[in-house]
């Protein structure tokens, strides 16, 4: 498998994310980065063992682990049993940050039991892309690097996935008290009730999981239900509407539906 570096325009930096490079070194060379690298990168131990310093922890990298880290990250690895081999992958994006967050991947990371067969099949299919040097390569990679970093954060991320994944489950039956409440005025502290927590702790979870306020989350959802009703039922007033979706007052119903729709209730029908 050959190192290419595709060459990134202007262009390209509008998408979302994009490839830097792509390669696979048969016995990787000591790396040393005191201020980092300057772009996201991901790598996989095929065969050998390395090892990486990074955040003052030393892991061992054998075959089958892969490492990841964000740009400006100081660290170095290095081989513990020749040949190393190391399959890589190096990108970059300005939605990059709030992807990795939303997926549990932080600053660096460890991925032990690794897919590598996986990683090689997506390494290969953006090598093929970028040999191509069609119009569009470098746009297609973005979408194979989009598949492999969801699915990645999976299991790369795991800690955070399992701490997120407890908070949603805890927040289950609030969420489920919410929707069969809707049209009732309810407050925080009956919220509260329904897992035995402090409103106050209420809210920690809320921003923890959803990074919104429980009130937040309670008007997005009266929204799209009324969003349901305005589309399902074209023959309900406005009004009626409002009151099934908790809101008494149908001025302030549309005022707060135009706020996070950009339109009207009464426009919002219309484009159905």
């Amino acid at each position: 498998m050959e190192t290419i570096y595709p060459v990134i325009t202007t262009m390209d930096m509008q998408l979302p994310f994009y490839v830097t490079g792509v390669g696979c070194q048969k016995n990787q060379e000591n790396v040393n980065r005191p201020s980092g690298f300057m772009h996201y990168q991901w790598a996989c131990s095929r065969k050998g063992e390395g090892c990486l310093e990074i955040g003052g922890n030393v892991y061992s990298i054998p075959a089958k682990t892969a490492f990841f880290f964000r740009p400006g990250i100081p660290h170095k690895y290095y081989a513990v049993k020749q040949p190393w081999e190391v399959q890589w992958l190096t990108f970059d994006g300005h939605t990059l940050p709030s992807l990795l967050d939303y997926l549990g991947i932080g600053d660096w990371e460890v991925a032990p039991d690794f897919n590598t067969e996986y990683f090689y099949n997506i390494a290969m299919k953006i090598t093929a892309h970028l040999k191509s040097q069609k119009s569009n390569s470098v746009s297609e990679c973005s979408a194979l690097l989009y598949t492999f970093l969801t699915r990645t954060g999976a299991f790369a991320g795991k800690k955070g996935n399992d701490e997120y994944n407890d908070r949603f489950a805890a927040l289950k039956p609030v969420i489920s008290f919410m929707e069969k409440n809707l049209s009732s005025d309810i407050s925080l502290s009956e919220i509260a009730q329904v897992i035995g927590v402090t409103p106050s702790h209420l809210c920690r979870m809320f921003k923890k999981c959803y990074n919104m306020s429980v009130f937040q989350f309670l008007t997005n959802m009266r929204i799209q239900k009324s969003k349901q009703l305005l589309t399902q039922h074209p023959e309900m007033k406005i009004k009626e509407i409002s009151k099934k979706a908790g809101y008494n007052d149908a001025s302030y119903f549309s005022m707060v539906f135009k706020k996070l729709e950009g339109i009207t209730p009464q426009e919002f029908r219309g484009t159905y």
